[in-house]
């Protein structure tokens, strides 16, 4: 998806997470909250949060802003369902640049846990909610996402492997599940990824492809091999543009 597109995207859930989070400020009978207005919209868990942006969607969704949401149409918000949730992790920048072979994936993780609620039409996930963990619950943090709903529907084709050729065929969810199946977010080079599991050996799977990493759209390559791959194109960027982007404090 091209940057213009995808900010497009995130601008829209931006302002609708933005009216959701100003409806949601009320409390539930019997909820806690720390003070201030960022605590009170806190809710309990993953799923309280999942589902109070779930309740606010078809009102959100207007005759302007349905296709850039996901949706055919307005009333298509209405009939839609919430599917199970897929974790999204971010990398840091700097834990990437500092990367040595062997570190594990989970050491790179930074910035709070992360979870993508499929919005579902029929069988076809058409746009998406996540939430994020606080240190005392867990709050909305963007309502029609397209982009995340579009990967979703990718997770449906089996990976391509490093010894293997794409079959075209499909998995089921329980088989989705069983791969531990996570999203991988790189923002200081823009690169996304999905991080599976197959057999005791876990993957990462490039979005979009990355030529100058050698890394190919939906092509998985061994965890290791990608993370020094990411890691060997972070660091060329950084000596680039490492000082400009600190500077404007565009990472961490």
């Amino acid at each position: 998806m091209p940057m213009s597109v995808r900010r497009r995207l995130q601008t829209t859930a931006i302002v609708v997470v933005t009216v959701l989070v100003v409806s949601c400020g009320r409390q539930e009978p019997g909820s806690s909250s720390a003070p201030g207005a960022s605590g009170q919209n806190l809710m309990k868990s993953q799923d309280d949060a999942a589902r109070k942006a779930m309740e606010a969607l078809p009102a959100l969704v207007t005759a302007e802003n349905f296709g850039a949401m996901g949706f055919a149409s307005p009333e298509e918000a209405r009939s839609a369902v919430l599917g199970a949730p897929v974790p999204l992790r971010t990398v840091s920048y700097s834990k990437l640049l500092e990367y040595q072979p062997g570190v594990p994936l989970a050491q790179l993780f930074d910035g709070p846990l992360q979870l993508v609620y499929p919005v579902i039409v029929g069988q076809t996930p058409r746009s998406a909610i996540v939430v994020a963990q606080q240190a005392e619950g867990w709050r909305i943090a963007s309502v029609g996402y397209r982009y995340y709903a579009s990967l979703l529907e990718q997770m449906k084709s089996p990976p391509a492997l490093p010894s293997e050729t794409p079959t075209g065929g499909r998995t089921t969810v329980s088989d989705m599940t069983s791969r531990q199946v996570e999203f991988v977010s790189v923002p200081g080079i823009n690169v996304d990824l999905l991080s599976f599991g197959e057999g005791d050996q876990r993957f990462l799977q490039p979005v979009r492809g990355l030529p100058e990493a050698g890394l190919e759209a939906g092509r998985a390559l061994h965890e290791q091999e990608a993370l020094t791959a990411l890691s060997g194109y972070a660091k060329a960027f950084d000596r680039k543009y490492g000082d400009a982007i600190r500077k404007r404090r565009l990472v961490d």
